[in-house]
């Protein structure tokens, strides 16, 4: 299988409920830490940045999808937007020129 790069663009998967896309975006990614075919890399902006941030309940798996050798971006904007200051727990900020050019050298862009 080729690499493949995924974009979290938002703490929820879908839209609707807003329990339930974060119940969804939290089993995403849990189950994506258990997989054996990783992506190359994830790249979290706009509230996606949430799911990095001290605390959150998914920062554990993102924790152990980087220790996989996964690599993981968060929009500096949008780190500043959610005024995250320190709280980026795990991956490292990036700008929007830098997502841009990801998004087009994958092949496979998976957004849940």
């Amino acid at each position: 299988m080729s690499e493949y790069l995924v974009v979290m663009d938002s703490d929820q998967v879908g839209s609707g409920e807003v329990v339930l896309g974060e119940t969804l975006a939290k089993s995403f990614i849990s189950v994506l830490a258990q997989e054996t075919e990783l992506p190359k890399e994830i790249l979290l902006f706009n509230s996606g940045v949430l799911l990095a941030k001290s605390g959150a309940d998914t920062v554990e798996d993102l924790q152990t999808l980087s220790d996989k050798g996964v690599s993981i971006k968060a929009c500096g904007t949008c780190v500043s937007f959610y005024e995250m200051g320190e709280q980026l727990a795990v991956g490292e900020e990036t700008n929007m020129r830098y997502i841009l050019e990801q998004l087009r050298s994958y092949d496979r862009v998976v957004q849940p």
